[in-house]
């Protein structure tokens, strides 16, 4: 097999220090001179067994803490494995820090030979590619300005170009795809995959699954660092999906088969798609049927990330509407003038409630999935827009 990566039994394992645990006087005197072994370790990854293909792309997924980045960390020899082994057979480029290594008070002609030179390339090769980089990146106007004048996006599209064009064979991307823009982000897909079309070996992090179908060949799902499944890519990402959807399902509903057949929901339809940028607006369409005329109830609905914590949350009583409740379907439209959650896996849920008792009569719940992207890199759950001045005295 033409293997570009091989990764077998791979373990990787860290030391937790206890912070309030108590020491002997010996072991803190000791601590100043060697490593104490503490009384827990922590595998971070754990049996974890795959192959790339050169001209594969390979999608790596999981939630927060499940080792995706500490795996292609090690692919790109950044730590070493405590088992198993890593046979990499290629130049590696890693985007795991867009910007690494630029400086801020050179210019953007400067970084650019800064970058290639710590990507492996020679002057005389940047030189070469200079051109070219520029021109993906869009920044003639500013290549000779500071990079501290340059916004983050302006930052990110110059390291991503420079990234691209040292023309490795072994790719690893930590969800970079959202690098800029809607028609920024388009450009770097399109170049990616031609990376790839070169026989050029891809291993992709991302928490989205959309993404994930979107362009791999083959995912690993990962989960509290031990493979969960590894195939095909759209196989993979359904069932990492149905795992999140089935998570919280029933927990707390008060939902009985009756209820349901007073009133059911149809579709639900997120519009202009269930993938946008932070900041977009996203219209929620909900469409059901009342079989049995009931004197009033509430349209709930919420937006939850993938580990169930709700994130926003709206509610209509349904008698506020001046049309009547008659038999039938009916059609009910939400709009969020903008959506500013951080970038990650989200679900749109719906519930129809009876409004005196709060039964359901039917929901939708971690089902319909919705992807933002950003360029701004947050744990936080909201990214609101703001503007920054510096005031003298």
């Amino acid at each position: 097999m033409n293997h570009a990566i091989v990764i077998e039994n791979l373990g990787k394992q860290y030391l937790v220090h206890h912070k309030n645990k108590p020491k002997t006087i010996m072991e803190s005197v000791l601590s100043g001179f060697k490593h104490l072994k503490p009384s827990e370790t922590f595998w971070a990854l754990e049996d974890v067994n795959f192959t790339v293909n050169f001209g594969e792309m390979l999608g790596i997924m999981g939630k927060n803490g499940s080792g995706k980045s500490t795996l292609l960390r090690l692919i790109g020899n950044i730590g070493k494995p405590d088992k198993g082994k890593i046979q990499v057979n290629g130049q590696v480029r890693a985007l795991l820090d867009l910007g690494a290594g630029f400086h801020p008070d050179l210019t953007g002609r400067e970084n650019i030979f800064v970058g290639g030179i710590i990507a492996g390339l020679t002057k005389k090769e940047v030189k070469q590619r200079f051109d070219a980089i520029v021109d993906f990146a869009e920044l003639w106007e500013f290549i000779d300005n500071p990079l501290r004048t340059y916004s983050s996006g302006m930052t990110m599209r110059l390291a991503f170009s420079v990234a691209i064009h040292t023309e490795p064979n072994i790719l690893l991307i930590d969800e970079h795809l959202s690098v800029g823009d809607t028609k920024f982000r388009q450009k770097c897909e399109n170049k990616i995959l031609e990376l790839k079309n070169n026989d050029c070996a891809i291993v992709y992090v991302s928490q989205s699954p959309a993404q994930i179908q979107q362009f791999c060949d083959r995912a690993l799902w990962l989960n509290q660092g031990i493979v969960m499944n590894y195939g095909i890519a759209q196989d993979v990402a359904k069932q990492y999906l149905a795992s999140i959807h089935n998570q919280n399902k029933g927990q707390n509903d008060i939902f009985n088969y009756e209820n349901q057949q007073k009133i059911s929901i149809t579709n639900i339809t997120l519009i202009p798609d269930s993938e946008i940028e932070t900041g977009s607006y996203l219209t929620v369409r909900i469409r059901y049927e009342v079989k049995e005329i009931v004197d009033n109830f509430v349209i709930k609905l919420n937006i939850s990330n993938d580990e169930g914590q709700i994130c926003c949350a709206v509610e209509k009583v349904r008698s506020s509407f001046s049309q009547i409740i008659k038999e039938g379907e009916e059609l009910i439209t939400i709009n969020f003038a903008r959506l500013d959650l951080s970038e990650g896996q989200y679900f749109v849920n719906v519930f129809l409630v009876e409004s005196e008792t709060q039964y359901i009569y039917d929901h939708h719940r971690n089902i319909n999935s919705l992807t933002i992207n950003s360029t701004i890199k947050t744990n936080a759950i909201i990214c609101p827009p703001n503007t920054w001045e510096f005031m003298n005295n």
